[in-house]
């Protein structure tokens, strides 16, 4: 078994313990945040004005909510199986 570092550990026990007092779906929720946080650092203009974000294509636009729906289901397959 690989070996998983002290840190990681804490993280895995506390998000256990949210899981467990929160329900798996806030636990989704939080992760799905995570990931929307991340899709907006990697913007172009580094996460700047909604201004910009509001005017990127609806194609763009609809990648973007395609590609988070299957991270969506793959992380709530990670918690419910």
């Amino acid at each position: 078994m690989a070996q998983i570092s002290p840190r990681r550990k804490c993280q895995i026990k506390s998000d256990q313990d949210t899981a467990s007092r929160l329900g798996h779906q806030t636990i989704v929720q939080a992760s799905l945040k995570k990931i929307k946080t991340a899709h907006h650092l990697r913007r172009a203009d580094g996460g700047g004005a909604s201004r910009q974000k509001n005017r990127r294509s609806p194609r763009l636009r609809r990648v973007v909510h395609r590609n988070l729906a299957e991270q969506t289901e793959a992380i709530r397959h990670d918690w419910l199986s």
